[in-house]
């Protein structure tokens, strides 16, 4: 099953899911699932990691958009770096650091994790 984009508002106080903080929101709250179009026009995917990222969205959001501006400003969600420069959530949390910042973006996850875990004993 593929995921469907919705057109729309979104509602005024929604749980916004995005690509950095695929988990559950608040219980009572709509999740809705939103792609960032100014970061996606400036940093193209891979099939695999949309195929990943849209099964995800589709087994916890009501619905998923593609968001062309800054989301309504009592959406809440997890704050990520990645979002920083398209849109500013009033009510977010920082997610907890688990790395250093490695002051540079890279094409994957494992060239990420590989960066920041070298020389951390193995668990």
């Amino acid at each position: 099953p593929g995921l469907t984009l919705h057109s729309g508002p979104l509602p005024d106080h929604c749980w916004l899911v995005h690509p950095w903080a695929l988990r559950e929101g608040p219980a009572g709250v709509p999740a809705v699932g939103v792609f960032v179009a100014d970061f996606h026009a400036r940093w193209p995917w891979s099939a695999a990691r949309w195929a990943f990222v849209a099964a995800r969205m589709a087994a916890l959001c009501e619905r998923c958009v593609w968001l062309e501006g800054p989301p309504p400003r009592h959406a809440r969600s997890i704050a990520d770096p990645h979002l920083l420069p398209y849109w500013d959530l009033n009510d977010s949390s920082p997610p907890p650091r688990l790395f250093p910042d490695p002051g540079r973006r890279y094409s994957s996850f494992s060239q990420f994790y590989r960066r920041v875990s070298s020389g951390l004993p193995m668990l």
